[in-house]
């Protein structure tokens, strides 16, 4: 099946009045919530395409001036945890996140992470192309997501070449691509990314290389069996074939635990299956065992702990059709 595109959005079909309003509310529902500020609203000329396969989504867009904030509240609210990439095609935009600036011209790329507090300003028009992923799609490539953010990749030879070029290539041929070619082509830039970024920070010691594959394997494990409700750092470590302490010592480096890992995978889950109609019938009490807890009292006050409201005051938000801004 070709890829098709699930939106397209052009504000110059609609009054001048309400336009940046509409695309306010357009980028928040491609992306996460955030606040949105656009200085001059008296002439609002933005453009998006989006296509979205599984895990992967590309956006080519086109804005006038416009700044992005995304706060811990807005984080609290919708539990999005995925990493998108953008590159400027005209333009530049500045991102701040983990306490860096990046400046991002045209020629160059740069990722953010959507779990951390950030920013997004563009003085000027701008155009650019954006491909947001679920976590697990970087987590399986990079061992240190936050280090990778906010950090400026330019274009200018090499692999990092390679992937802004594959990217823009992409977008040029998307209309004669079947939905698993996207998926592989969007995948394989992610690569292109990892391999990329591991130059840029020097990680290309075997030993170290090594370990972050390792750890990769380790997460993997535990996403795939964190309904387990016996799932321990011994179990993890005995049928990987590696020993508790060097587990232990992995996720440390990580600032981590073994078991804070669990906890969040198992808490993910069950924001999930609350958010998704399909799972209206179950009950909070159901929804929290089959995603790895044994009590329903720990679950719901890890859960406040996580996102900052209950599994109930979620569950009913949703249920009346209102998301949390």
């Amino acid at each position: 099946m070709p890829v098709s595109m699930v939106r397209r959005f052009d504000t110059t079909e609609l009054p001048p009045s309400g336009r940046s309003r509409a695309w306010s509310r357009s980028i928040q529902d491609l992306h996460f919530n955030m606040s949105v500020h656009i200085p001059d609203q008296s002439f609002f000329d933005g453009t998006l395409d989006c296509y979205a396969v599984d895990a992967f989504q590309l956006v080519s867009f086109r804005e006038p001036p416009a700044s992005f904030h995304r706060g811990s509240d807005h984080i609290r609210s919708d539990g999005c945890d995925d990493v998108e990439i953008i590159v400027p095609i005209e333009g530049e935009c500045v991102i701040e996140q983990f306490g860096r600036t990046a400046v991002t011209p045209v020629g160059s790329f740069v990722m953010f992470d959507a779990t951390a507090p950030m920013s997004i300003i563009h003085s000027a028009p701008m155009s650019a192309l954006l491909l947001k992923a679920k976590r697990g799609v970087f987590e399986q490539r990079m061992s240190d997501i936050e280090r990778s953010c906010a950090q400026v990749i330019r274009c200018e030879q090499g692999i990092a070449r390679i992937a802004g070029d594959f990217l823009r290539s992409l977008v040029t041929e998307i209309g004669c691509l079947a939905e698993h070619e996207f998926q592989s082509s969007c995948s394989q830039f992610v690569d292109l990314v990892a391999l990329t970024l591991q130059r840029e920070a020097g990680t290309a010691d075997l030993t170290v290389l090594s370990r972050d594959r390792t750890l990769k394997r380790i997460k993997a494990y535990i996403r795939k069996y964190s309904a387990n409700h016996d799932l321990t750092t011994s179990h993890v470590a005995s049928a990987l074939g590696l020993s508790e302490r060097y587990v232990q010592a992995l996720f440390k480096q990580a600032s981590t635990t073994p078991r804070q890992y669990l906890r969040e995978q198992r808490l993910f889950a069950a924001h999930e299956q609350l958010c998704n109609p399909l799972y209206r019938n179950k009950s909070i009490t159901q929804v929290a065992f089959e995603s790895g807890f044994s009590s329903s009292s720990h679950f719901s006050e890890a859960f406040r702990t996580q996102y900052g409201y209950s599994p109930s005051t979620l569950r009913s938000q949703k249920d009346a059709g209102q998301t949390y801004s």
